[in-house]
C-alpha cells in the first residue's frame, strides 16, 4: 500500500501518473479495510498534490475515480478525528491536515463540530485544514452560518475568514449585526484574516459596540484593511474608549496603519503620565508595539528610551520593537 502511495509520488509522465493513480484506486477498498489512517491521508494527499498540474482528461478523470473511492465517511470521520489527537507526528499531521482539505466538501461539517468540541489550545489543526482547503471550504460552510447555535455561527465565521476567499468578505459582513457577540466579534476576526481596503469601513461602526470583545476585534480588522486614511476614526476612538485592552488594540492599529498623525499620538500614550494620571503598563506597552511600525529616527529614538523603562511589559515591547 505505502509502494503504490510512493509509486504516485514518483511518477512523472501523465501515464506512469494514471498507472499510478488506477493502481491506488483499485487499492481503495484494501486501504479502507486496514483502518489505517496515516497510509489513507498520504493516498489523498497524494492524489490532491497531482491536482493542480493534471491536464490529460484520463488523467484527471482516474484521480476523480480514485478520490471517490476514498471518500467513504467512516475514513472522513476517522481523519477528522486524528487530526484533533496530540501526539501525531508532524509528517503525518501535514498529511492529515492536506486529506481532510482535499475532501472538504465532505468534511468541513465534521471538522466544525470537531473544533468546537475541542479545548482552544489544540484548535491549531482544525484552522490549518480549513486554510489548505481555500475555496474549497467555502460551500459547505455558508449554511452553518445561519445555524440557530450563535457558537457554531461563531466558528464558522472565522473558518470562512480563513479559507481567504474573495467571497469571505461577502458573506461575513451581514454577521456584524448579528444579535450575539460572539458572532460579531468572529465575523471581524474573520474579517481581519480576509484582509483587504474594502474591509475598513464596514468594521468601522463595531469600534462603538457595546462588547469590549467586538471593539478590540473591530480595530484589529480595520488594521488588517491596511488602508491610513481609517487612522483618524482609530485615534478618536482612542480618546473615548474606556476599556483599556479596546484602547491597547486601538493603538496597536493606529501603528500598523502609520498614518503621519500616529507618532505624536502613540508617544504620547507611551509616556507614563502624571501623578494623578498613570498610565497602564497595558497601554504603554502597546503604544510602544505601535511604534515599531513607524519607519522614522524619532520612533526609533523612543523604542530605545523606552527599553531601559522600569515597567518590563514596556521595556519588553522596545526591546522587540528593536530587533
Amino acid at each position: 500500500m505505502k509502494r503504490a502511495v510512493a509509486a504516485l509520488g514518483n511518477a512523472a509522465t501523465p501515464e506512469e501518473q494514471s498507472t499510478a493513480v488506477q493502481k491506488l484506486g483499485a487499492l481503495a477498498p484494501q486501504l479502507l479495510g486496514l483502518r489505517d489512517v496515516a497510509i489513507a491521508a498520504d493516498a489523498i494527499a497524494a492524489l490532491d498534490r497531482l491536482l493542480p498540474t493534471a491536464k490529460d482528461p484520463k488523467l484527471l478523470e482516474a484521480i476523480d475515480q480514485s478520490a471517490l473511492a476514498l471518500s467513504e465517511r467512516a475514513l472522513v470521520e476517522r481523519l477528522v478525528h486524528r487530526l484533533g489527537e496530540q501526539r501525531v507526528p508532524p509528517e503525518e499531521r501535514e498529511a492529515l491536515v492536506a486529506a481532510v482539505a482535499a475532501l472538504a466538501s465532505l468534511s468541513m461539517g465534521l471538522v466544525l463540530d470537531a473544533f468546537l468540541a475541542a479545548p482552544v489550545d489544540l484548535r491549531a489543526p482544525y484552522r490549518g485544514a480549513v486554510r489548505k482547503a481555500a475555496d474549497r471550504a467555502l460551500e459547505p460552510l455558508q449554511g452553518r452560518l445561519a445555524d440557530q447555535d450563535p457558537q457554531v455561527v461563531a466558528a464558522a465565521a472565522e473558518f470562512v475568514g480563513l479559507t481567504g476567499s474573495p467571497q469571505a468578505v461577502t458573506l461575513l459582513i451581514p454577521l456584524l449585526r448579528h444579535p450575539s457577540e460572539f458572532v460579531r466579534e468572529a465575523a471581524l476576526l474573520g474579517l481581519a484574516e480576509a484582509g483587504g481596503r474594502e474591509i475598513a469601513r464596514p468594521a468601522m461602526p463595531a469600534l462603538k459596540d457595546e462588547s469590549v470583545a467586538v471593539r478590540a476585534a473591530a480595530a484589529r480588522a480595520v488594521a488588517a484593511g491596511g488602508d491610513p486614511t481609517s487612522s483618524t476614526v482609530l485615534i478618536r476612538r482612542v480618546e473615548q474608549e474606556p476599556d483599556e485592552g479596546v484602547q491597547a488594540e486601538l493603538l496597536r492599529a493606529i501603528g500598523r496603519l502609520g498614518a503621519r498623525e500616529a507618532l505624536d499620538v502613540l508617544a504620547r500614550y507611551a509616556e507614563p503620565g502624571g501623578v494623578m494620571h498613570r498610565r497602564s503598563a497595558t497601554v504603554r506597552a502597546a503604544a510602544v508595539d505601535g511604534l515599531r511600525h513607524i519607519a522614522r529616527p524619532e520612533a526609533r529614538g523612543l523604542l530605545e528610551l523606552y527599553s531601559k523603562d522600569k515597567e518590563p511589559a514596556v521595556r519588553k515591547a522596545a526591546e522587540a520593537g528593536l530587533k
